[in-house]
């Protein structure tokens, strides 16, 4: 397709029209807004870059070339994306949870330690202890790695 985007005579509005539809319909942007070709009585815009991706564009520009009326165009997109680090989260599992065992076990197990002391830290610490060592028993802890998140840049500065 020869498309001047910047002419805007009626011969060039057709096709220039249906360049620019198809770009809306895919969500792409056309990154060049200057001349590309320029000769002595006339200026044209006939080398184009669609990106669908316009916010990972760091620098785009026209370059004139000595030998040439031809200009160069480039651009240059961001390299990376910026990774959060996976997690580990810890969880009890209910898997194999049965109600009527954890409480037969939590009847029948021995909290006199946490009776006889007369700390009261002490105390909670101790039955803290019994506590989750039932728990162990029947819930026990698990652990699983969350997915490495990807963030583009706009996204990992509003996190910060």
């Amino acid at each position: 397709m020869n498309v001047d985007y910047g002419n805007k005579q009626k011969a060039n509005l057709l096709s220039k029209s249906k360049l620019q539809n198809f770009a809306n319909l895919h969500n792409l942007d056309q990154l060049i807004k200057c001349p590309t070709r320029v000769t002595v009585n006339n200026e044209s815009l006939i080398y184009l870059i669609f990106v669908s991706n316009s916010h990972c564009v760091v620098i785009k520009g026209v370059i004139p070339l000595p030998l040439s009326d031809h200009s160069l165009v480039y651009y240059t997109i961001k390299a990376g994306v910026t990774k959060i680090a996976p997690r580990t989260i810890k969880y009890r599992s209910y898997k194999q949870y049965d109600k009527e065992l954890v409480l037969h076990d939590l009847r029948t197990t021995d909290w006199s330690p946490v009776y006889r002391t007369d700390d009261f830290n002490e105390a909670v610490n101790t039955w803290c202890t019994i506590y989750s060592s039932i728990a162990d028993q029947h819930a026990p802890i698990k652990s699983k790695e969350s997915k490495a998140i990807r963030l583009h840049g706009g996204l990992l500065n509003s996190l910060n």
